[in-house]
């Protein structure tokens, strides 16, 4: 009945999530600007087809080793109603924010709480933390960014704006960058949250991209939109100065809205590394706009580039490994003959390395998984946990994983 009860209340939250309290059609202005547009062809079959590997089973799973499970926390639900966010791991302690708008702060140790406070009075959906010289940077799902000390946990600044803010924030020198639910960038004053220019994307009102993250990159913010598009924008003016479509074999009209499976990004090494909407996984040359290579992989989910290989969770439930140069396929795993399931609610989180020699994958039917990074073999697994919805988070030695049930676990 418990588990019910939170699979309905994660349902709720990814409900509130896919909507805005805010109208998306309120008047917009267009930022000065020509937009450049560079059309991405996908007639090219990539450098080499798909590698002929057979998916790997787990097997032998009564022998395997067992992650030790160090400390174990339950938060007070009538202040979390859940967790769905990933922590954040500083040097001396760990930061939660609940879906209830909390922000709770506790010792490496889980023994003990350091400070609390609350940033909602409501209900609300995902947000991201992300800390730099003792100052976390907030979002949590409504129209603002605060700052919050980490040491004492008291407010610095609050930022406002326009439409809702729930992705991570991204620090660049001086400056943070934010992608909102409706497309706009803003870029904001660090030392004070003022905001230095704001675009508005008047081609796509609404975003049904999951991740909502900028990346900033040769002098550039860059961020997706939800019709295989990603957009560069200079850092200093926020003009449009070029413009990435990844597939246009469809002949895309950029004033509608394509609600399809989200595609996510990566550049390292003037490399853009993308999911398309067709089932593709893509790398092309950031300068030339050349496609490199193309893979077919059906993924929904956030990939994860470490050294050579992409590591990347398809929509069948394998965990997908392929070479960074060539796009060729490594090996697959089939995740789902690694676990015994539980709940029948077996989605997966975004791969995290561990110890630089191995990957650690929770489920959310409450496992965590640690596999060899160069072979996808099974090393070790728990599954003691119930309903995670986001990655572990690693410090040195040490997994923190936290549970919609409100629980936070400490393993090595």
């Amino acid at each position: 009945m418990l588990v019910r009860y939170f699979m309905f209340l994660l349902s709720f939250q990814l409900l509130l999530s896919s909507c805005s309290v805010f109208d998306p059609n309120y008047n917009k202005e267009k930022l000065p600007g020509k937009r450049q547009k560079v059309f991405i062809s996908n007639n090219k079959e990539g450098t080499l087809g798909r590698k002929v590997a057979l998916t790997k089973r787990c097997t032998s799973l009564q022998s395997l080793d067992k992650i030790k499970l160090l400390a174990q926390k339950k938060i007070d639900m009538f202040q979390t109603l859940g967790v769905t966010n990933k922590p954040l791991i500083t040097k001396d302690k760990v930061i939660i924010l609940t879906s209830k708008g909390r922000l709770l702060a506790y010792n490496l140790d889980l023994n003990k709480k350091l400070w609390n406070k609350s940033l909602s009075s409501s209900l609300t959906t995902v947000g991201k933390i992300v800390e730099e010289d003792d100052i976390l940077y907030v979002t949590y799902g409504i129209n603002k960014l605060i700052a919050v000390d980490s040491q004492s946990g008291k407010e610095i600044w609050t930022a406002k704006f326009d439409d809702v803010v729930k992705g991570r924030s991204i620090i660049y020198g001086d400056k943070i960058f934010l992608h909102s639910a409706h497309n706009e960038i803003y870029a904001l004053k660090k030392s004070d949250g003022t905001i230095i220019w704001r675009h508005i994307d008047t081609d796509h009102v609404q975003s049904t991209v999951a991740d909502f993250a900028p990346v900033v990159y040769d002098k550039n913010v860059i961020f997706q939109v939800a019709n295989n598009e990603i957009i560069a924008l200079d850092i200093e003016k926020g003009t449009v100065s070029k413009i990435f479509v990844i597939n246009n074999q469809y002949g895309f009209n950029r004033g509608e809205t394509h609600k399809h499976i989200p595609n996510h990004f990566f550049i390292e090494n003037n490399i853009i590394y993308a999911t398309s909407k067709d089932g593709k996984f893509l790398a092309i040359d950031y300068k030339t706009q050349e496609e490199l290579w193309q893979q077919e992989i059906n993924s929904s989910a956030k990939f994860l580039v470490y050294g050579k290989l992409i590591y990347v969770i398809t929509d069948k439930d394998e965990l997908a490994v392929l070479n960074k140069k060539t796009g060729q396929i490594e090996y697959l795993v089939d995740l789902n003959s690694c676990i015994k399931l539980k709940n029948n609610y077996h989605k997966w989180t975004k791969p995290v390395i561990y110890n630089k020699n191995s990957i650690l994958i929770t489920s959310y039917d409450g496992y965590l998984l640690k596999f060899d990074i160069h072979s996808g073999k099974l090393l070790a697994s728990i599954g003691d946990m119930e309903f995670v919805t986001s990655s572990p988070a690693v410090a040195g030695d040490y997994i923190y994983v936290v549970s919609n049930n409100g629980h936070i676990y400490k393993y090595r």
